[in-house]
């Protein structure tokens, strides 16, 4: 998911099964505020509708941070690529290999 923290947009990585803690991200980013990209942000930045986004900030020059949680959960993750329609599954030692993104914690079950 794209968020806003007030300073820049960064992508959130997390498992579908897990909810986002926003109180423990806000802690992470330093700010005291957060908020989801609209659907114009997102498509201005991504080019891609909201639930399309791949997990790759990268491509579009921001930064990844994903959750802890998508490591312990098995080897494989699947994810989006551009379209609603279409994903792709890939390993996560893969995927942690080509964003190198910051791996920190702020989901909860």
């Amino acid at each position: 998911m794209l968020l806003w923290d007030g300073a820049s947009m960064f992508l959130a990585v997390m498992s579908a099964a897990r909810k986002l803690d926003s109180k423990v991200l806000k802690k992470i980013r330093g700010v005291k505020n957060l908020r989801f990209a609209n659907e114009e942000e997102v498509a201005r930045v991504t080019k891609c509708l909201p639930g399309a986004v791949p997990p790759f900030g990268r491509v579009f020059s921001i930064e990844t941070i994903m959750d802890e949680s998508l490591r312990l959960q098995g080897d494989t993750i699947n994810f989006n690529c551009g379209l609603r329609t279409r994903s792709i599954c890939m390993s996560v030692s893969d995927y942690i290999s080509l964003e190198n993104p910051q791996i920190s914690s702020f989901t909860k079950a």
